[in-house]
């Protein structure tokens, strides 16, 4: 009886905590954000993006990383094998999932 009643406060404890929770945070756009704060937050929430290049040229993927001038963007759709450094500075639009 005394393992049940461990188990279920375990089992409650584990479910209502925010570290083990199965629902991840929408992200909320703003004309705040610049673009490497977007990115930096889309990496935090693992959150597909597809950055849009000044030459119309797109990259569909993960953040892998944003420093100061470039950023990665990583496992690109359609080239498994393959990362892309790119320039913020080169970068004029970001598309993410916002809500499912």
């Amino acid at each position: 009886m005394k393992t049940f009643f461990f188990s279920l406060i375990v089992g409650l404890l584990f479910s209502t905590s925010p570290l083990f929770s199965q629902e991840k945070q929408e992200l909320k756009l703003s004309s705040v954000f610049s673009i490497p704060k977007l990115l930096d937050t889309a990496k935090e929430q693992k959150i597909k993006v597809e950055v849009v290049l000044k030459n119309g040229k797109s990259y569909k993927g993960f953040v892998g990383d944003v420093g100061n001038n470039t950023c990665v963007i990583t496992q690109l759709d359609g080239k498994n094998f393959f990362d892309a450094l790119i320039l913020v500075e080169e970068i004029v639009a970001v598309e993410v999932q916002t809500r499912k």
